[in-house]
């Protein structure tokens, strides 16, 4: 196909060519060799003029159509060349090429077939006709060409890379990565062979070398969207995200009708499991819908439309997705267990946990379904089934990044005579409050069997946990997660696993005192300073977490929503909302006419000590699921808390039993309710201050009744 002349027919019985028509078609290749090709063309037309049937130059014009991307005309020219010289397997082998090009495999496979019966010896060919095949499904016959075609030419570097492309199809991905090596050995400027190198070692495993093939493809083409693309991909999977975001920016901006790009921006820009910039989810929708668009009812494409829908609170778009990616990619253990999720978010627990097992059906190593079924058992009461599943949370997605591999085993509960064990914080902080509760029952085991514990926790906790506990070892932690750690310990243990050793039954949940302690220069200061705001019924409210994902939103609230308990008479509500502006507090504070007491030398954030202390003389704290409230419950002080139904650390009680100051008041996980949890609220705060709220609850009060 890439010559540029052919020899005119001089059998018997061809039509004459009349001597212009022959000259002119001369001047015609020499343009066409010289790369002029609209000269080139130009003169063509001008011998079909005078010879409408003259089949090298139907040929060759039908291969300038073609150079410059006309398929169309080109197979419309190539058909007429075949017509009027059949016994040309060149023209038949540039016919199946151009008809490949137009994505009509089974007419491509026809023509390349009558070129290789004419002409069994044709590389090219072959590799072409292996391709038309491969695109129709039948890859153990493009397998078969791929290989005649390297027969006949051993350095054909096309060959090699078709070969590899088939043997990555069949998962052979080592013999793979052999021949895009050997086609890029005898090409090194194949960009093709170099990304197709890259996507093999990257479902090798071998990021490193993936990244490197990738690299080398872009000096070759830096404007290769498919190399970019991939590139993406491969640093998402190394959790470079920013440098993931870039790239795959780039890929969709040169190939916008690229689906494969669009689904990969999607999933990097939802990438953050916390949600800390919604604005990236609203983004990843929007890439996703375009890959749907592309590619109506990819089922990978539906899951990842679910899972940002589900992130995004749009929880019964998200189940649908789910659903329909499933009649997609019917058995596919990982969607099943994303419907779960939502499903388990909106309060449907046997249904979700139904999917869970079904997810483990499927795929019995589904670290992230084991960890949710043990949630659903635990949120049932189900504590023997439940904490045991509890532990595969260190092998899903979330968490794995953080393990610290320390060299040495963890407690699995045997005896701790003479030995030093060292438990470690894990999670966010309200999850290390709640979990070092138990700290103080460990304690007086360890001590008990002559054994030493150290802890390390979040910086921000050690003089309060320190405080819990003394005589231990209070420290931050001691590596990062996931280096290897060394130290002097005999054994380890994530906080998290404690209640599965200490508490394994519900029986054993006897009620969570409260455990920590505010320094008491501090707590003298904050006492101090609310006796000064005047009697009343001293109130911290927040309402929202750091984490911001749709599927949690819907139990917050806005500052707006807590008008009727802002309004109470004789409530003093103090913010405990960290990273709350003051665009957002003013505007509340001026419509209700009611100041949100708040002090700008105290970081609500970082200063968890000086947190610990305002809410030690605070008489009540309303909160939705967040550190506050732990904290709040394992100071002792009363908490309502606006809960959800699926809330696992319920154990089944309808309570925290981990901290007994801590009342629930539960609701649906999502919509309008929350703002119905803060109403119902106002209305428990009104039964108790009644008409009297004046001269009711001077502080320190001792609390409101739960």
């Amino acid at each position: 196909m890439n010559r540029n002349q052919r020899r005119l027919d001089k059998k018997p019985g061809a039509p004459a060519v009349p001597a212009a028509a022959q000259l002119l078609f001369g001047q015609a290749t020499q343009q066409h060799q010289a790369g002029r090709l609209g000269e080139a063309e130009a003169a063509y037309r001008q011998v079909l003029a005078q010879a409408p049937r003259h089949a090298d130059a139907l040929y060759l014009l039908g291969v300038i159509h073609h150079q410059t991307g006309r398929h169309s005309g080109a197979a419309d020219l190539l058909s007429q060349a075949v017509a009027a010289k059949s016994d040309a397997p060149h023209m038949h082998a540039a016919l199946g090429t151009v008809l490949l090009a137009l994505n009509r495999p089974a007419d491509a496979v026809a023509a390349l077939q009558r070129a290789l019966a004419l002409k069994p010896d044709q590389a090219e060919a072959h590799t072409t006709l292996g391709n038309a095949l491969k695109d129709l499904g039948r890859l153990d016959e493009a397998i078969t060409h791929y290989e005649s075609a390297i027969a006949l030419k051993p350095d054909y570097a096309n060959a090699h890379n078709s070969l590899g492309y088939a043997r990555q199809a069949q998962g052979r991905l080592d013999e793979a990565a052999g021949h895009y090596r050997r086609a890029l050995a005898l090409n090194p400027r194949q960009i093709l062979a170099q990304v197709n190198l890259g996507k093999t070692l990257m479902a090798l495993g071998d990021l490193a070398g993936a990244e490197a093939a990738l690299r080398q493809a872009l000096a070759l083409d830096a404007a290769h969207a498919d190399a970019l693309n991939n590139l993406g991909a491969v640093l998402q999977a190394q959790g470079r995200t920013d440098e993931a975001t870039a790239y795959l920016r780039q890929a969709v901006t040169l190939a916008p009708d690229d689906a494969d790009a669009q689904l990969n921006l999607a999933r990097v820009l939802a990438s953050d499991l916390l949600v800390r910039d919604p604005s990236l989810l609203r983004q990843a929708l929007s890439h996703a819908e375009r890959a749907l668009a592309l590619r109506p009812g990819h089922g990978a494409t539906l899951d990842a439309l679910g899972t940002i829908l589900q992130r995004l609170g749009r929880l019964t778009e998200a189940e649908r997705h789910f659903r329909a990616a499933l009649a997609a990619t019917p058995g596919d253990a990982e969607i099943v267990h994303n419907l779960a999720t939502t499903v388990q978010t909106l309060a449907r627990q046997d249904e979700a946990e139904a999917l869970y097992r079904q997810a483990l059906a499927l795929n019995p190593d589904h670290a992230d379904a084991r960890y949710c079924l043990g949630t659903t058992r635990l949120a049932a009461g189900d504590l023997a089934s439940g904490w045991p599943d509890y532990e595969a949370r260190w092998r899903g997605r979330q968490l794995t990044p953080f393990w610290r591999p320390f060299p040495v085993p963890q407690w699995r509960g045997e005896s701790l005579a003479g030995k030093r064990l060292l438990v470690w914080g894990e999670q966010g902080l309200g999850d290390e409050i709640l979990f070092a509760s138990l700290l103080p029952d460990l304690h007086r085991r360890v001590t008990a069997e002559g054994g030493q514990l150290v802890v390390e926790c979040a910086p921000r906790l050690v003089g309060l946990i320190g405080r819990a506990l003394p005589g231990v070892v209070v420290r931050a932690p001691t590596s990062a997660p996931g280096a290897p750690t060394l130290t002097d310990m005999d054994l380890h243990l994530p906080m998290g696993s404690l209640a599965g050793l200490l508490r394994p039954r519900l029986a054993d949940w006897y009620g969570g005192a409260p455990f920590l302690t505010p320094r008491a220069d501090l707590a003298a200061l904050w006492r101090d300073r609310l006796d000064h705001l005047g009697p009343g019924l001293r109130v911290g409210i927040s309402w929202r977490s750091g984490i911001r994902r749709g599927d949690r939103d819907g139990a917050y609230t806005t500052l707006a929503d807590y008008a009727p308990v802002l309004t109470l008479p004789g409530v003093i509500p103090v913010t405990l909302q960290y990273s709350a502006p003051e665009e957002e507090l003013r505007p509340v504070e001026q419509a209700l006419g009611r100041p949100l007491h708040r002090w700008p030398d105290l970081d609500l954030r970082e200063d968890i000590e000086g947190v610990a202390a305002l809410i030690a003389a605070l008489d009540l704290v309303i909160t939705p699921p967040s550190a506050v409230g732990e904290l709040a419950g394992a100071l002792g002080v009363p908490c309502w808390r606006l809960g959800i139904d699926h809330d696992w650390s319920m154990l089944g009680t309808g309570a925290r039993p981990w901290l007994n100051t801590m009342a629930v008041i539960p609701a649906a996980p999502h919509g309008p309710a929350a703002a119905g949890r803060v109403a119902l609220a106002a209305q428990r705060l009104l039964a108790l201050t009644g008409a009297r709220a004046d001269h009711l609850f001077p502080c320190p009060s001792g609390g409101v009744p739960i």
